[in-house]
């Protein structure tokens, strides 16, 4: 066998060992920055791990691609990663080395798993796809039937369908956490449309609102997929969130602190020195009246302190003494001026 065969034979078993390493539901982000690196030392590993995951996700986890793995001994981190890594789109077509064996799981899909069929731009016709919707003013908590919680902030809904191979929800101006009870045969998947959230198990919160796209996690890990940026993609971990501002701008990853973070769900809003404008954007998630910034206020000031989100009125009333703002009231709205 020549150099070159041996050398490629080495790379795919390599490629077979990291899919395993980064598919068990005790992988760490130390464990994909290594990968990223393996990525960027070998140009090939790219193209076979792709060849693994098609072959993966079609055939299911075959005895040879396990077996394959134990032979092979990856090294591990060299340092300590961040809580963050970008990886390198995969390609969805099917690997043109492995053609003949793709051919073969579509054959063998096809007579085995016809009952699980789905079409990727719409529900499994198998499964029901049920709706949840918390009024405006409200929020509501959902238990579903895989023991995975979700709490809808107010004037929110998303879809859910629990399918044999997957759990997908479809969120639309909407804000959720999300509780996920852990399975690792089935990914709980997020769709907002301009991303994909990725699971297995893990607690995090999801904001899809006028374009603006916020993930944030509290524990595990979650690996997000900006769908209209060639499916570029990011490991988020507890304490990391990425904000997109709208549909194509740049995404932004920053630190949270996740005691604070997430308080809504217990009706309120915590800041450290926060922008009014982000301020803004949270209380217009909570409330089906929108507060909006007259041209006169600035809204790069900074607030600290706790809102309870009882009702509109008083979350204002809280801003407008803190802030030395004004209050104009009416059915459409609630503007803010600065005091005159």
């Amino acid at each position: 066998m020549s150099s070159g065969a041996s050398s490629s034979s080495v790379l795919k078993r390599e490629a077979i060992a990291w899919h395993a390493r980064l598919s068990a539901p005790d992988a760490t982000a130390e464990d994909w920055a290594a990968f990223t690196d393996w990525l960027e030392a070998n140009p090939l590993g790219n193209d076979l791990y792709d060849e693994i995951e098609f072959l993966s996700r079609n055939l299911g986890r075959s005895h040879a691609i396990l077996d394959a793995a134990d032979d092979v001994s990856l090294p591990p981190p060299a340092q300590p990663a961040e809580n963050i890594t970008v990886l390198r789109p995969r390609r969805t077509r099917a690997p043109s080395g492995w053609t003949w064996l793709a051919a073969a799981a579509a054959v063998a899909i096809a007579f085995v798993a016809v009952p699980n069929l789905r079409d990727a731009d719409g529900p499994d016709p198998q499964y029901a796809w049920k709706t949840y919707t918390a009024p405006a003013g409200q929020r509501e908590e959902i238990k579903l039937a895989d023991g995975s919680t979700v709490t809808l902030n107010s004037g929110s809904s998303i879809s859910v369908a629990l399918m044999a191979t997957e759990r997908r929800v479809k969120l639309s101006d909407s804000e959720a956490f999300f509780s996920v009870t852990h399975d690792a045969d089935r990914p709980f998947i997020v769709d907002s449309g301009q991303s994909q959230v990725r699971v297995l198990g893990t607690q995090f919160n999801v904001v899809s609102k006028s374009g603006r796209l916020e993930v944030g996690v509290q524990e595990g890990r979650v690996e997000v997929s900006l769908t209209d940026k060639d499916d570029t993609k990011f490991v988020l971990t507890s304490g990391k969130e990425l904000v997109r501002a709208g549909v194509g701008a740049q995404a932004e990853v920053r630190d949270i602190d996740i005691a604070t973070a997430f308080a809504w769900r217990q009706g309120s809003l915590i800041y450290d020195d926060v922008p009014l404008t982000e301020i803004i954007l949270d209380v217009n998630r909570n409330f089906a009246r929108p507060v909006v910034l007259a041209s006169d206020v600035d809204g790069t000031m900074r607030f600290s302190g706790v809102l309870a989100l009882g009702s509109e009125e008083d979350v204002v009333d809280a801003l407008v003494a803190f802030l030395s703002l004004e209050a104009e009231a009416s059915d459409q709205q609630i503007t803010l001026h600065a005091r005159r």
